[in-house]
């Protein structure tokens, strides 16, 4: 797909924090960090803030601070002009706990539960993407040739005159016909979080081991590539929308999925207009009570003792363990939606609702490999979700915290018995409850 994940991902705009880029430099990439990166954030963006109705909507947009967004760039940002009763309950619920966003997250100093733009444009509600920002207005420019459908055989490559490898051009496929191109000025491996490690392996770069057990040539023996993947783990828990309110499974019914389309395509506004736009970006003591606040140090004290593999991982882990310490540091995100996430089976309509996250910043770690010389193959690849035990304490202590928000006023008032009534089979939240939970 032209655009990648960016066209089919959940669309909300939000952001790492400046610690988490300054890290970057810290980690031994000199420039690369929150200072230095915000003029291209801002260059990126294009914020149009909402319709004139958001308040009448409940939605309070008073946390934006204009001058940390960008405005002028190819990619729109606004708040979407639809938002379900559970939505609307969202950022006024997560206040009454104290937890209202204490500044534009934009800025990446912010925590809080708040109503995030998403990345649409403002007024027919359509997505904004690099394919359509990036790619479609300069399709038809003579020096831009896109292919698609292509896979990439091999990255190519010559010695320099100081012996250093220089990527010439690439091979590919299209159609089983090998083509070859050479560039002029540069190479650009941009093949995503799957594809990316795959190229390199192909063109010999990556563990010698690896590489010469399947015929391939070791350009550059680096045990690096491929390594080091993350992800975030992520679980919810099921609770039960008040009877009457809308939820997101209204769409299943197909008359009311034509209704619903009809005031999409005439007006940008309804259900199908709407999406996950209310977050909280929280650290592990604010989902903790008052008597649970030296558990982020206990438990980092039990489960990481700054010895962990391979080198330049455990400069990682030793940020990540400081970041999980700081009360002001995100250590997970959290959200709230009101639907069965997929075709519910006749009779179980509008009867799921999830309040979740997941784990921000995982000490888990996986691999994404090659495994056939057939550059049409997939890879293979296990993020490890969970294989360190801190990533399950904290998605416990979040999914403990999920009735914290479903028995606080006003989302209470949308949940049914007050937000303490679970959909089945879950029956009540125990360590036992929650572990079965996050293993499923």
């Amino acid at each position: 797909m032209l655009g990648g994940s960016s066209g089919i991902n959940f669309m909300q705009f939000t952001f790492a924090s400046q610690v988490d880029l300054d890290d970057w430099e810290i980690l031994g990439n000199p420039g690369w960090n929150y200072k230095s990166m915000a003029p291209y954030y801002k260059k990126f963006e294009n914020f149009q803030g909402g319709r004139p109705n958001l308040e009448s909507l409940g939605i309070n947009d008073s946390f934006v601070n204009q001058a940390v967004h960008g405005h002028g760039g190819p990619i729109n940002a606004s708040f979407t002009p639809f938002y379900s009763p559970m939505q609307q309950a969202w950022a006024p619920t997560l206040a009454n706990l104290g937890l209202a966003a204490n500044g534009d997250p934009r800025d990446g100093k912010s925590l809080g539960g708040y109503d995030n733009p998403m990345v649409l444009t403002l007024g027919s509600s359509h997505r904004s993407f690099a394919g359509n920002s990036y790619w479609k207005p300069y399709a038809h420019r003579p020096n831009l040739h896109t292919i698609t459908k292509a896979v990439v055989k091999r990255i190519l490559f010559q010695s320099n005159s100081t012996d250093e490898l220089v990527a010439t051009g690439l091979e590919f496929i299209v159609d089983g016909k090998n083509y070859v191109v050479n560039a002029t000025r540069e190479v650009i491996v941009s093949g995503g979080t799957m594809k990316s490690p795959q190229m390199l392996e192909l063109s010999g770069v990556g563990d010698r081991q690896l590489l010469e057990s399947l015929g391939i040539p070791t350009m550059i023996d680096n045990p690096n590539v491929g390594e080091n993947f993350q992800d975030h783990p992520q679980c919810s828990v099921p609770f039960v929308p008040k009877q009457g309110d809308l939820t997101f499974d209204d769409l299943w019914d197909e008359e009311r999925n034509a209704v619903w389309t009809r005031i999409f395509e005439q007006n940008g506004t309804g259900l199908l207009a709407g999406g996950i736009s209310n977050t909280a970006q929280l650290s592990w003591s604010q989902i903790l009570g008052p008597d649970k606040q030296n558990r982020p140090a206990e438990m980092v004290a039990k489960y990481y003792n700054g010895s962990e593999g391979r080198p330049g991982l455990k400069a990682q882990l030793d940020l990540t363990a400081k970041k999980l310490l700081d009360p002001n540091e995100q250590a997970v995100q959290t959200s709230g939606t009101s639907g069965t996430g997929g075709r519910p089976k006749p009779g179980d309509e509008n009867k799921l609702a999830f309040i979740g996250g997941f784990v921000a910043h995982p000490f888990s770690r996986g691999y994404i490999h090659i495994n056939t010389t057939d550059p049409a193959g997939d890879p293979k690849y296990d993020p490890r979700y969970l294989s360190h035990p801190l990533d399950y304490e904290v998605l416990k202590d979040l999914q403990f915290f999920s009735r914290n928000i479903s028995t606080t006023f006003p989302m209470s008032n949308h949940l049914e018995a007050n937000g303490t009534a679970f959909a089945p089979p879950l029956k009540e939240l125990t360590d036992d409850t929650v572990k079965d939970l996050i293993d499923t």
